[in-house]
């Protein structure tokens, strides 16, 4: 299928994606929260059930993360676009190493979880065959937890979009329910391509679309006049 055909598909019924790109690592221990306090340009504390949608900026203000905070049982989790999971893990305990008191401690989640993308106008009915009723009433940057899955309303697309993280071993069972849930719905399967596309087009931030230029150099929030 062609971007075009994607995009079209997210923007008329309902796109399917393998959210590869997306990096979800678990921050647990009595410090995670300051932590991640002097970690995020936005304070990263929400009351359960709530997302915090965030940048982490390196130390010349250029934008490392894109993320979404989340408090889960006993630790948060950061849900974050641009680095890989090893790249995040590391960035973090970096972090702490400048504040050794803290007891705080970073790890990935890819054994644990897989992480799937769905967006599109009929996002939120095709999610309610699979979760049930509470997905209709979900407000924007909120969390719906089922069982070992967990759904983030969070899309970037302009369309109603969800992130769902699911248990690694489901994870296919999980996707061909969508697919086969997803058929009334002319749901496809849509790549990064389309999904960055469809959030230029609804002037949100993507960091793959970033480039350096000669005005200004690394890009910081400012620049990229993001509202954070």
């Amino acid at each position: 299928m062609s971007v075009a055909s994607e995009v079209s598909a997210i923007r008329r019924s309902a796109g399917l994606s393998r959210a590869s790109h997306v990096a979800v690592v678990r921050v647990r221990g009595a410090g995670a929260l300051d932590l991640l306090q002097n970690a995020c340009t936005q304070s990263p504390y929400v009351r359960e059930g709530r997302v915090r949608h965030t940048l982490l900026l390196r130390d010349d203000a250029s934008v490392f993360a894109d993320a979404f905070v989340v408090t889960v049982d006993d630790g948060l989790l950061v849900v974050a676009e641009g680095p890989t999971e090893a790249e995040l893990v590391a960035w973090l305990a970096a972090l702490g190493e400048r504040w050794p008191a803290l007891d705080a401690r970073a790890h990935g989640t890819s054994d644990e979880w897989a992480v799937l993308g769905v967006d599109g106008p009929y996002a939120w009915e095709l999610l309610a065959g699979l979760l049930g009723p509470p997905v209709l009433g979900m407000p924007y940057l909120t969390l719906l937890r089922r069982d070992d899955l967990l759904c983030l309303r969070a899309g970037k697309t302009g369309e109603f979009g969800y992130l769902l993280l699911v248990p690694r071993a489901s994870a296919d069972a999980i996707e061909e329910k969508l697919v086969a849930l997803g058929a009334s719905f002319d749901l496809a399967r849509v790549g990064r391509e389309a999904l960055d596309v469809c959030a230029l087009e609804s002037w949100q931030f993507s960091l793959r679309n970033v480039r350096e230029t000669s005005f200004a150099s690394p890009l910081t929030p400012i620049e990229l006049q993001l509202q954070w």
